[in-house]
């Protein structure tokens, strides 16, 4: 009888340890910390993170949004900048997206008021002050840094098969001055932060110090950043570009869900 004991002693052990290696191999990891109504959980507490011996914990993970996916983030100063200092500045940013999984999400990216050397930059001449993503972007989740105090970031990217994160023109009709046409490609990240707790609020950072990116890349990732492709009067050109968002001058701008969510990181 008392072999049997610890045989299944070691059988729940086992179950928890593997519980815990597969959240360990999914993260970071978008989900919910749900309670349940016995005390048959992988986790104690209301944030998921530290298991129960045993498997007699009031709470268990799922992974994936609930059913109120949608999120979005606004910012009040918008830079995008070559590093050869070109800049284009907006006088608002939306970042509105819907979490399609765990790790993904489906994003729609519009910059408003927006100018270039005192000319309007515009998608096309019935938005000329306004640079948009013209079809969702992909949304990706992924480790900035690991460890006891790990940061997770936010990659936006066209979709499979597609280059172009934004297209517009600088001047142009009505103005006299050569038109400016840029087509900035790639991909760009943000530290997004809350993580490991259950809110309904988060933050971004974007931030491009003389029009690099700050993070580039995810810790075992490759290096993931935008380029500009300008038409000038003198001819084409290209450049890393970078986006800096702020919010009345602070570096995070705010975010909400529609629901609280974690993003769980350990």
């Amino acid at each position: 009888m008392r072999s049997l004991k610890i045989v299944g002693v070691c059988v729940i052990a086992a179950f928890v340890v593997s519980q815990a290696a597969t959240a360990s191999a999914a993260l970071p990891e978008l989900g919910r910390c749900v309670k349940l109504s016995s005390r048959t959980g992988v986790y104690k507490y209301k944030n998921c993170v530290v298991l129960s011996e045993g498997a007699k914990g009031a709470y268990e993970w799922q992974p994936g949004p609930g059913p109120s996916p949608k999120f979005l983030a606004e910012a009040s100063e918008v830079t995008l900048e070559t590093v050869g200092k070109t800049k284009v500045t907006c006088a608002s940013a939306e970042i509105d997206g819907e979490w399609t999984g765990s790790k993904t999400a489906s994003v729609m990216v519009a910059f408003r008021g927006c100018v270039s050397r005192e000319r309007g930059c515009g998608a096309n001449p019935s938005k000329p002050v306004e640079i948009l993503t013209e079809q969702p972007v992909d949304g990706e989740l992924g480790f900035l840094e690991q460890g006891t105090m790990p940061k997770v970031g936010l990659d936006l990217k066209p979709k499979s098969g597609e280059t172009t994160m934004f297209e517009f023109t600088c001047g142009g009709p009505p103005e006299t001055t050569f038109p400016e046409h840029w087509v900035v490609e790639g991909s760009v990240i943000a530290r997004i932060r809350v993580v490991d707790t259950m809110k309904a609020i988060f933050s971004l950072l974007y931030k491009a110090p003389g029009g690099k990116q700050m993070p580039e890349k995810f810790e075992t990732g490759l290096k993931d950043t935008l380029t500009a492709n300008r038409l000038t009067e003198t001819g084409p050109t290209t450049e890393q570009a970078g986006l800096t968002l702020k919010e009345e001058e602070k570096p995070w701008i705010p975010g909400e869900y529609e629901e609280a969510l974690e993003i769980k990181a350990k």
